[in-house]
């Protein structure tokens, strides 16, 4: 599947030095990227990535497994790729999909990052402790209130929460059903972020991750929840990544 709905522009330059992919948690779209990528630096094309089931793809099936993902998304992403330099971005669906992704294009095409950055979820290998996907509706939802990233008019609105559990229990079973593999080392360096209140994702869990690359890892704790990079850690995360992204165009224009 090679359809254009796969990304959503929030930035387009041709003439840009670097590529930015944001990968959206569960239930997420491409469209919540744009209130933390406002700020970023100038010489960077950012762009979302809009998996099935939601925003423009509403009426597109959901995917329900991470093979499915990355079946359809290498296709539609690799002429992206290899157009210019990338980073990737994902916080917690989408910090899975955005290493799972790095790994096969690493292994199957000699791609890579420049540098992957993963937020909101634990080191892949950790087992989950909890699976919520096929839980009771009632149930289901009171887990995911827990993670405060509801918004408050949904929770009011039943006719709204029946068309968003279909597409929030796919989500969770690409993240339930993944079985972490060894086979494969990033090369890439990696930073991660978290939330020090995330009642889902420890402090240690996201220490973990140093044992996925073999090149550097940086681990940044931010004031929040699991979704923090909303609120109260917004400005913080986009100074950070900020930061990365002018690290990488300086070692990309350098070469030039």
């Amino acid at each position: 599947m090679k359809s254009p709905l796969w990304i959503e522009w929030l930035r387009k330059q041709p003439n840009a030095a670097l590529r930015l992919f944001c990968f959206h948690y569960a239930g997420g779209t491409a469209q919540r990227a744009h209130q933390w990528t406002q700020q970023l630096a100038a010489d960077v094309e950012i762009c979302a990535v809009e998996l099935p089931g939601r925003g423009k793809r509403f009426m597109e099936p959901a995917y329900t497994r991470i093979e499915q993902v990355l079946d359809d998304l290498i296709p539609a992403l690799k002429p992206l790729l290899e157009e210019k330099p990338f980073v990737f971005f994902g916080h917690s669906m989408g910090a899975l999909v955005s290493y799972e992704l790095s790994r096969r294009l690493q292994r199957d095409h000699q791609l890579q990052p420049q540098v992957l950055l993963v937020s909101g979820h634990a080191a892949p290998h950790i087992p989950r402790q909890s699976v919520i996907h096929q839980l009771p509706d009632q149930q289901f939802w009171d887990r995911l209130i827990q993670l405060n990233g509801t918004p408050k008019e949904v929770l009011q609105h039943p006719e709204l929460l029946d068309l968003l559990t279909p597409i929030l229990r796919a989500d969770f079973a690409v993240c339930e059903t993944y079985l972490y593999d060894d086979s494969i080392v990033l090369d890439c360096p990696m930073v991660v972020y978290g939330g020090q209140a995330d009642p889902s994702v420890a402090a240690e869990q996201l220490e973990l991750w140093r044992n996925h690359t073999s090149n550097e890892c940086l681990v940044q704790i931010m004031a929040g929840d699991h979704f923090y990079l909303h609120n109260p850690s917004q400005h913080e995360l986009q100074q950070h990544v900020n930061q990365q992204l002018q690290l990488v165009l300086s070692s990309v224009n350098s070469i030039r």
